[in-house]
């Protein structure tokens, strides 16, 4: 049997990015997000509106991910490019609400906040919700993260959308032939280093053509993410990225200082690869190339039946779940123009699913 190597959008919401599905479940969203911003607003039911944003982020965590894959699996699907505007804008509406949720979250009396806790319900995520609170007492007013909520989707949001839209557009050009980004970013890892070479150099060339934009739109994006720290007056650029890894500064340093002591044997592989690669040092397309001789390509069913047979061999329950996910149609793999560079896995809460993307290019490291 062969695999297909296109995922199954359809079965959460059939047509693509013409569903009609969809669209009235963004509907039914955006109606359901108003009457919960009234419920908050009106301070009525605590437990009932926590509840309501957990049932209603889950909702649009797995639109917004279908999106994405409809955006990914073809960068010029202009339909699909006005869906992720949509949900963009139901996602600061989200998060201006969680905003005044968590507000009333930190006003509330610690005697009534601890038995809100002890709530059966909410019990399961009360970490998440004294989180929540201790994390809204840092920052400004909720009108005032509401009104940072909303410049971010066209501004620092927008980035995202810009960069589909041009990476879309994007070839890049080798011995005649014409490559969007995903597919010639696997010839990166191809045996030849003549062909590895050519490859990069049109990646390097064709980005430099870029490079003052894309310079220009990092720094905004910084400069935006400073703006705000000031006014909150957060003085470490690392406070927002620790917070969101629940990590602290310290443990940080210590890592780093792990991988600094650890340099050189890295540096050795790195000498050791280019010794078996014979060249004086590894350049950049010299990273992901195969050692020795490789002559056998690696069908996408070849590379589904080594995955499932080694996943069994560990755990009979990985390797089944890797057979349901191959046969289930989660993954896509084909080749083919306009599909978004790189790979990447997502998770559908809802459905209790997951989606992968990449492009299988028949080698071994696509294995």
């Amino acid at each position: 049997m062969e695999l297909k190597q296109k995922w199954d959008l359809d079965c959460f919401y059939e047509g693509g990015s013409n569903s009609a599905t969809l669209k009235k479940a963004l509907e039914n969203f955006s109606s359901e997000l108003k009457k919960l911003g009234q419920e908050v607003q009106a301070k009525g039911d605590l437990k009932e509106a926590i509840l309501m944003l957990q049932d209603l982020s889950l909702q649009l965590h797995e639109m917004a991910r279908v999106i994405s894959c409809l955006n990914a699996q073809d960068v010029t699907d202009t339909k699909a490019h006005l869906l992720q505007d949509q949900v963009t804008g139901l996602s600061a509406e989200c998060a201006n609400i969680s905003v005044m949720l968590d507000e009333w979250l930190s006003s509330t009396d610690q005697t009534t906040f601890s038995s809100l806790l002890e709530e059966s319900e909410l019990k399961p995520i009360a970490f998440a919700i004294k989180e929540r609170r201790h994390l809204a007492q840092e920052k400004l007013s909720a009108k005032e993260e509401a009104f940072i909520n909303d410049l971010a989707v066209d501004g620092f949001h927008g980035w995202p959308q810009m960069w589909d839209a041009m990476i879309g557009n994007m070839t890049f050009p080798i011995g005649g032939e014409a490559f969007s980004f995903s597919q010639i970013e696997n010839q990166i890892a191809d045996p030849s280093r003549e062909k590895r070479q050519a490859a990069f150099q049109s990646i390097d060339t064709t980005f430099r053509k870029k490079q003052i934009l894309f310079a220009q739109t990092l720094n905004h994006l910084a400069g935006f993410r400073l703006a705000v720290y000031k006014k909150r007056g957060w003085k470490k650029v690392l406070k927002e990225p620790l917070e969101d890894n629940r990590m602290q500064e310290k443990t940080l340093q210590v890592m780093w200082r792990v991988i600094n002591s650890h340099q050189d044997k890295l540096k050795a592989y790195m000498k050791c690869k280019a010794d078996l690669l014979k060249v004086s040092e590894l350049s950049w397309c010299d990273l992901e190339a195969p050692i020795g001789e490789v002559t056998k390509k690696v069908s996408y069913d070849e590379a589904a039946q080594f995955i499932i047979k080694h996943f069994t061999h560990f755990s009979p329950q990985m390797g089944q779940f890797a057979k349901e996910v191959l046969h289930g149609e989660w993954i896509d793999a084909e080749d083919r123009v306009n599909k978004y560079p790189g790979g990447f896995c997502v998770s559908m809460p809802v459905s209790k699913q997951s989606r992968i993307f990449m492009t299988y290019a028949n080698t071994r490291l696509s294995v």
